[in-house]
C-alpha cells in the first residue's frame, strides 16, 4: 500500500505510552384505546364511566322503591404509604483532575463518571404525609391530576401537554394514566410530589423504558427518589425534588421528553452510551440548576438550541459522538461557569462564536472532528484558563497567531492536525512551560525548522507529519530527555540524520519515514534504548543495516520499518535479537543473503509482519517465512 498508512498504527497506541496523558411486570393502561372504544358494535364505556354509571343504576333502584335510606359515605383513601428512606447527597464534583485523550477521540472520562451499570439511589428525609383524599370521582380524580401537571408544566418551561395528552401512545398520556390510574403509591391530587413522579415516569416513557437494560424497581410503588439511577432532596416539609439522572450505557432509547426542563432542581442528568434519538428539547435550557450533562455517545441530531444559553449554573457538558448539525449559537458566552466543553464526532459548521471569550472559567473544549471553519478563532486566546485545546479535524485555514504562547499560560495538550492551516508556526510555540502533546500534523504549514522544536521543558509528543517542512532535520540540543513521541514523517526534509539524535534517550516512537534522508543510520541512534516504534521507511538511506539492531540496546522493538530504502549488504544475525518485534520490513532494498531462520519461529508468537525482497526465481533474500515479498501493495510500510 502506497503513502503514509503506518502512521495510523503508531497514533493508536499513544496512551499505552502516555500514561500520563467516559424485571418489572408488563404494566398495563386502563385508559387505553381497546378500553374506550366501541365493543362489539355498541358504545364502548371505560372503567371509570362504568362506575359511574353502576352507582347511579343502584341509587335510582332505591329512590324508585320509596325507601328512605340514611346513609354515610366513607371517604375512600386515595394517600400512601409515607415509608421513605433517608437520603444523602453526598457527591462533590466540582474537582476534577486532568485526563489526557488519546490520539483517536474516546469516551471521556468526566468528573464523577458514573459506572456503566447505574448506582444505588440516594434518599432525603421522610416527606412530611400527604394531604386528606378529596371527595372526588376517579374521572374527577384524573382531570384534577391532569390539569394540576398542565398547568405547572407550562407555567415552569411554556410547554403544553394538553395536544400530547389526548394521544394514547405518547409517552405524556401514558405517564398520566399510570400516575392516576396505575400507580401503586395513589397519590392525592394536590400531593406536592405528583409533577416529580410524573416528570420521572414520562422520561421513562420517552426513553423506552420498557426495553431498558436494567429498569431496576422503576414504577414501583417505591418513593421516585428510590427508583434506579435517580437521586433526589428534601426542599423542605419532606417535599422531595430531583437533582440527578444516572442512567449510563442502559439501553436507552426514543427522545428527551419535551418537558425535561420542568425538573427545576436537576443538578446532574448522565446519559451517555445510549441511544437517545431526536433533538434537544427547548425546554432544556430551563433547567436552571443543572451543573453536569452527559449526552455523548447518542444519536441526538438538530441544532443546539439557543436556550441553552441559559444554563449559567453548567460547569460540564459532553455532547460528543452525536449527530448535532447548525452552528454554535453565540448564546453559549452566557455559560459563564462552564470549565469543559465537549462536542467532537458531530456536524456542526461555521466558526466558533466570538462570544466564547466570555467562558473565563473554561479549561477544556474539545471540538475535533466537526466541520467548522474560517481562520483560527482568536477570541479562544482570550480564555487563559484554557488546559486543553482540540480543534483537529475541522477545516481551519490561515496562519496560527503567535500570540498562543502567552495568551495560555495553563496549555497542556494543543491538538490542531488535521486542517488546512499554513505558513510556519512560531517557535515560540514548541517552547511553552506547560505544554506536553502538541499535535500539528495534516496541515500546509511549509518552512524550516529550527532545535526550538526540542525545547519545550514539558513537551512529551510532538507530531509534525503530513505536512511541508522542508530542511535538514534540526539538531537536538543538550538537556531535552522528554520527548516520547516525535513523527515528523512525510514531510521534504532531507540530508543525513543527526548524531544528536542520541539526546532523545526517553524516545519510544520516532517517525522519520516518507521524506528525502540520506547517508546510514547513525550508530548514535543505538543509545535510545527505550524505543519501541522506528519509522525509517522510503527515503535514501544507505549503508549496511547496523549490528546493533536487535542487540541489548534497541531490544525493546515491536515495529522496525526500514523498507524502500538504498541499504545494502546482508542481513545481520544480531536481527533475531527483536525479540518482541511485530512487524519488521527491509524489502525494497539491495540487501542480499538469507534471513534467519530463528527470526521465523517468533512468527507463532509476536511477529505478525515480515517483509523482505524474496520475490522472483532468484531472490536477493531467501526468507522462508516472509508474509510479503518484494515492493507487495498489500504491505503497510509501502
Amino acid at each position: 500500500m502506497s503513502g503514509y498508512s503506518h502512521i495510523s498504527s503508531l497514533q493508536d497506541d499513544d496512551e499505552d505510552i502516555l500514561n500520563e496523558h467516559h424485571s418489572l411486570p408488563t404494566v398495563t393502561h386502563p385508559v387505553t384505546s381497546s378500553s374506550i372504544s366501541n365493543n362489539s358494535g355498541g358504545v364502548g364505556i371505560g372503567p371509570i364511566s362504568k362506575a359511574v354509571c353502576g352507582f347511579c343504576f343502584v341509587m335510582a333502584l332505591i329512590a324508585s322503591a320509596g325507601v328512605g335510606i340514611g346513609f354515610f359515605v366513607k371517604r375512600q383513601s386515595w394517600g400512601s404509604s409515607n415509608n421513605r428512606d433517608d437520603q444523602t447527597v453526598d457527591d462533590d464534583w466540582s474537582s476534577f483532575e486532568y485526563d489526557y485523550p488519546t490520539r483517536n477521540p474516546r469516551p471521556l472520562d468526566p468528573v464523577d463518571t458514573p459506572s456503566n451499570s447505574p448506582g444505588s439511589p440516594t434518599f432525603a428525609p421522610n416527606p412530611a404525609p400527604s394531604s386528606p383524599s378529596l371527595p372526588t370521582t376517579p374521572t374527577q380524580r384524573y382531570e384534577i391530576i391532569k390539569n394540576d401537571v398542565t398547568e405547572r408544566v407550562k407555567t415552569l418551561v411554556n410547554v403544553d401537554l394538553s395536544a400530547l395528552f389526548l394521544q394514547e401512545a405518547s409517552p405524556q398520556r401514558r405517564a398520566l394514566d399510570w400516575i392516576a390510574l396505575s400507580d401503586p403509591r395513589n397519590l392525592n391530587p394536590g400531593d406536592p410530589h405528583i409533577l416529580e413522579r410524573y416528570l420521572a415516569v414520562s422520561f421513562y416513557y420517552s426513553t423506552h423504558g420498557e426495553g431498558w437494560t436494567n429498569r431496576g424497581d422503576w414504577l414501583s410503588g417505591a418513593s421516585a427518589c428510590a427508583w434506579m439511577g435517580l437521586s433526589c432532596r428534601d426542599v423542605g416539609g419532606g417535599v422531595l425534588r430531583l437533582t440527578e439522572i444516572k442512567l449510563q450505557n442502559n439501553g436507552l432509547k426514543g427522545s428527551l421528553p419535551v418537558e425535561i426542563g420542568a425538573m427545576e432542581l436537576l443538578e446532574k442528568l448522565v446519559l451517555g452510551q445510549n441511544d437517545i434519538r431526536g433533538s434537544i428539547p427547548l425546554s432544556f435550557g430551563s433547567l436552571g440548576s443543572l451543573s453536569h450533562a452527559e449526552l455523548w455517545g447518542n444519536g441526538l441530531i438538530g441544532g443546539l438550541p439557543t436556550e441553552m444559553g441559559k444554563l449559567a449554573s453548567l460547569n460540564s457538558l459532553y455532547l460528543d459522538d452525536n449527530g448535532i448539525t447548525g452552528t454554535i449559537p453565540t448564546e453559549i458566552g452566557a455559560m459563564t461557569n462552564l470549565k469543559d466543553f465537549s462536542f467532537y464526532n458531530n456536524a456542526l459548521e461555521g466558526t466558533i462564536p466570538a462570544e466564547i471569550a466570555n467562558l473565563k472559567s473554561l479549561w477544556r473544549i474539545w471540538a475535533a472532528n466537526n466541520k467548522l471553519s474560517g481562520p483560527f478563532p482568536n477570541s479562544l486566546l482570550t480564555v487563559s484558563s484554557l488546559e486543553a485545546v482540540y480543534l483537529d479535524q475541522n477545516d481551519f485555514t490561515g496562519t496560527l497567531p503567535a500570540s498562543i504562547q502567552t495568551s495560555w499560560p495553563m496549555l497542556k495538550d494543543l491538538r490542531l492536525n488535521d486542517n488546512r492551516f499554513s505558513g510556519c508556526p512560531s517557535t515560540g510555540l514548541y517552547r511553552m512551560p506547560r505544554l506536553q502533546t502538541l499535535y500539528l500534523d495534516s496541515n500546509q504549514f511549509e518552512c524550516v525548522l529550527t532545535s526550538d522544536i526540542y525545547r519545550g521543558p514539558s513537551m512529551r509528543a510532538l507530531e509534525l507529519f503530513n505536512n511541508k517542512f522542508y530542511g535538514n532535520l534540526p539538531p537536538v540540543p543538550d538537556n531535552n530527555s522528554n520527548l516520547i513521541i516525535l513523527a515528523m514523517g512525510n514531510n521534504k526534509f532531507n540530508g543525513q540524520i543527526p548524531p544528536t539524535i542520541n539526546k532523545l534517550r526517553e524516545i519510544k516512537k520516532l517517525d522519520l519515514s516518507h521524506n528525502f534522508l540520506t547517508g546510514p543510520i547513525p550508530n548514535q541512534l543505538s543509545q535510545c534504548n527505550k524505543m519501541e516504534k522506528l519509522s525509517l521507511n522510503n527515503n535514501a538511506l544507505q549503508g549496511n543495516l547496523p549490528t546493533w539492531i536487535g542487540t541489548n540496546s534497541m531490544n525493546q522493538l515491536s515495529s522496525l520499518l526500514l523498507n524502500n530504502n538504498r541499504f545494502s549488504g546482508t542481513v545481520p544475525d544480531q536481527i533475531t535479537g527483536l525479540t518482541k518485534v511485530e512487524e519488521l520490513t527491509i524489502n525494497v532494498n539491495s540487501l542480499r543473503g538469507t534471513v534467519p531462520d530463528k527470526l521465523c519461529q517468533y512468527l507463532s508468537t509476536t511477529l505478525k509482519v515480515l517483509a523482505a525482497d524474496c520475490d522472483g526465481v532468484n531472490p536477493q533474500i531467501h526468507c522462508s517465512c516472509c508474509t510479503s515479498c518484494g515492493n507487495d501493495p498489500a504491505f503497510i510500510g509501502n
